[in-house]
């Protein structure tokens, strides 16, 4: 049975007729889920309403201004504008416009309705409008966050566990309390890549705020645990300043030898040769916390249980979030962060999940600017490319 239907039996056997005015005759009002009659020479004309701005099919981004216009037998008393059925701003006078922040919801496709009301209570809605929203926070803040910034990240030092730092190089989200990257986040085409060698100059991060919590070198000294690179030294090769910048400890995490040596490395690689090849790459990396994680040294540096990683392959340098779809190539994997659960030896191919299990795993929205639904259709598709 349909759930209306289904509604409307249990109402009955409630010794109800109806929900809202909508379920009784013209004449009759809902009051108390019962149908009455409305008092003699009660206006029960709903009043019409016509979206006129913006247009069917419009690409909006920003701030978006809302108009509508509206008529009614007594008057009109207000026009709500509604977005996918969610009100999100009223007018009270003609002419009945409104700014809405489309921002407010992800990229891709939204409906928006415009409902008059009068003085009786009663109410019209106009048909709805599908508008396609385009906003492109993540590049706003760095060409290396072109997908999207994944969590709630922000440059104020007392956003503690979620700290935007942006640098040239790369982008990353930071915790202070674990000491490691939620997320760091990077570009990789030919232009990143030219004749530097490694640097090998591990240090803690200068950029940040004075006192603010990191790890330290003595943190991983004798750990048992390599200073794991998310944004890799072999990306970063056209200048040296580029290269020194991936030895940030804040672009590291605790990782275990035979997987960054290993299969982590491999892939590492293969995405070089991505670039190399001409394509336009974008990366995410960062670790996953199960449960309490074990920790090093006297910071208590956090060590991951598993490590991810996702990559967009585009065709061309230069391309972004406007230029994906659903046959777009995205690569995620998920690496246990154990040695003896990793051979260093393990084919990279065998790690390959789902991003929506990262996600499921880590609380992040991955590809946050890519629009709905291709960004859905992405993100549950496990990649099977050679």
């Amino acid at each position: 049975m349909a759930p209306r239907l289904l509604l409307a039996a249990a109402l009955f056997a409630a010794g109800c007729t109806c929900v809202t005015d909508s379920d009784c005759p013209l004449d009759e009002m809902c009051t108390d889920g019962r149908c009455v009659g409305r008092p003699s020479g009660g206006d029960v004309t709903p009043p019409t309403a016509t979206l006129s701005a913006p247009g069917a099919g419009a690409a909006v981004s920003g701030t978006v201004t809302l108009t509508a216009s509206a008529s009614d037998d007594v008057g009109v008393s207000a026009v709500d504008f509604a977005v996918d059925g969610a009100t999100v701003a009223s007018a009270t006078g003609a002419p009945y416009s409104v700014t809405w922040s489309s921002g407010s919801v992800w990229n891709g496709p939204h409906i928006i309705t415009a409902i008059a009301h009068d003085a009786a209570g009663n109410a019209g809605t106009s048909a709805g409008v599908s508008v396609s929203v385009a906003n492109y926070p993540g590049a706003a803040v760095s060409v290396h966050t072109s997908m999207g910034l994944p969590d709630a990240a922000t440059a104020d030092p007392s956003n503690t566990d979620h700290f935007l730092s942006v640098k040239h190089q790369y982008a990353l989200s930071y915790s202070g309390t674990r000491r490691t990257p939620n997320w760091v986040s990077w570009e990789l085409n030919t232009t990143w890549m030219g004749p530097v060698a490694r640097q090998n100059d591990f240090r803690p991060d200068d950029t940040f705020p004075a006192g603010f919590p990191q790890a330290q070198l003595a943190d991983y000294l004798s750990s048992g645990w390599d200073r794991g690179h998310m944004c890799p030294s072999e990306d970063r090769t056209a200048t040296l300043i580029d290269n020194e910048n991936t030895f940030y400890l804040t672009n590291m995490v605790p990782q275990a030898d035979n997987v960054n040596g290993g299969p982590w490395a491999q892939l590492e690689a293969y995405a070089r040769s991505l670039a190399t090849s001409g394509k336009e790459i974008f990366e995410v990396a960062g670790g996953i916390y199960a449960g309490t994680p074990k920790t090093i040294g006297a910071d208590a540096v956090a060590v991951p249980s598993s490590t991810f990683k996702v990559i967009v392959v585009l065709d061309t340098p230069g391309q972004t979030a406007a230029n994906v779809t659903t046959s777009t190539r995205v690569i995620s994997v998920i690496m246990p962060n154990d040695n003896a659960s990793v051979a260093k030896s393990a084919d990279w191919h065998g790690f390959r999940v789902k991003a929506a299990d990262i996600e499921s795993q880590t609380g992040l929205r991955l590809l946050s600017d890519v629009a709905e639904p291709v960004r859905a259709t992405l993100e549950n598709r496990v990649d099977t490319a050679p």
